[in-house]
This record gives structure tokens, sequence and C-alpha cells, in this order.
């Protein structure tokens, strides 16, 4: 932290840059700080975007409660950086700041534009080897979990009929046991998905709605 005179003074701290470049369509920002700010002095908070470390957004600042923070921006290749301005008007009432976070989570939004609440199919392939997957709609705070998969393994889960399949089940492999008995629902409206764990997947699902 770099501080002016020490009448009016300004002290200023950039951070370095970091790559956040995702698959997904979407990040949830959450954005904590802890500061020791007695004489309640200015503080700012500020963001800057660039895709080749060269051309840089202007510094914009940050929203505390802003969930979603990098909404509009296409996040391959995405590199964040931020920048924290402290303001005294005498050395003795300068702020501090404790820590400073902001966690990024990769989700996708899928929109249900019917009249009613649908379960939709998903076809799942775990990937980097074996382990347990998570999803998660945000909207309800469901989560589907299903544990042990083997690396490349594929399953199809309907949500609606309540069945799992995988692709290892003519070998004797079931996944009934390994699932934690909770099928998605996507609500009216949008709906954020956020996984743990490395697969990829699909999700298809129609819109129902209310005939005339």
């Amino acid at each position: 932290m770099k501080w002016g005179s020490l009448i009016n003074s300004t002290g200023s701290y950039v951070s370095k840059y970091y790559e956040i470049t995702n698959a997904s369509s979407k990040y949830l920002t959450t954005i904590l700080a802890n500061m020791i700010n007695i004489h309640h002095q200015q503080i700012e908070f500020l963001y800057s975007l660039s895709y080749d470390y060269k051309n840089w957004t202007n510094w914009k600042s940050i929203n505390f409660s802003d969930n979603n923070l990098l909404d509009g921006f296409n996040l391959d290749g995405l590199i964040f950086r931020y920048k924290i301005v402290l303001h005294a008007k005498k050395d003795n009432e300068k702020p501090y700041i404790q820590s400073f976070s902001v966690t990024f989570d990769p989700c996708e939004s899928l929109e249900n534009l019917g009249d009613f609440i649908v379960k939709p199919k998903l076809w799942i392939k775990k990937k980097n080897g074996k382990g347990s997957i998570e999803l998660t709609n945000i909207m309800t705070n469901q989560t589907l979990v299903v544990d042990n998969l083997i690396d490349n393994e594929e399953i199809f889960i309907d949500c609606q009929k309540e069945d799992i399949v995988s692709d290892r089940q003519h070998l004797g492999v079931y996944r009934y046991d390994d699932h934690n008995d909770e099928f998605l629902a996507l609500v009216i409206g949008s709906n954020l998905l956020k996984g743990k764990g490395d697969f990829d997947m699909d999700v298809r699902h129609q819109y129902v709605f209310l005939q005339e």
C-alpha cells in the first residue's frame, strides 16, 4: 500500500492479475472484506478486466451486494484485477484493510419459460479421475449428488421419472445407492445451476404451458 502526503492522504493497492477463464456462461460472485475504519474515511474497491494483459477496461466500482459482477462479459480468456484506494484526512485517521476476497463460482443459467415447474433430463460424464459430482440449483437450494463415479463414466438421470442409468450398467454397475435421492426441479423463470467435481453435462427440458 502506497500513501501520498500526510494531509488529505491517499493510499492505493493494485492486485496481481488473475486468470479467471471458464467455459461456463456465468459466475456468481461473493465479495468480502474486513476493515478497520473507526474514523469513517472513504474506501474505494474497484476492478478492471482484460483479455490480453494489455487492453484493460476502465476501473469500475465493486458493489459488495452484486452477485452478478461479471454479467455481460465473455468468460473465455477473461483476466481480472482489483484496486483498493484508501483516503484519510489526517495521518492518524487512516483506515486499514485486514482482508479482501472475491470468489467466483461458475454456474449455468437455464430459463424455464413455461407455466409450471419442470424436471429435466441430465447426461453427465465424469472427468479427470473417479469421484463424486454435485449439482445445485441455487434458486431452489436443491443439491443432487452422485458418489463413486469412475473416470469417463456416463450417467443418464431422468429427474421426472427419478431414474438413473450408468453406461457401465451392463457390467453390473448401478448408481441408485450412490445417489442422495434428490432430483432437480426447474422453477418458472431463471435457474442457476452450480456444479462441484469434474464433469461434462448436457441438460434437456421441455416447457409446460397452461392450456387456455
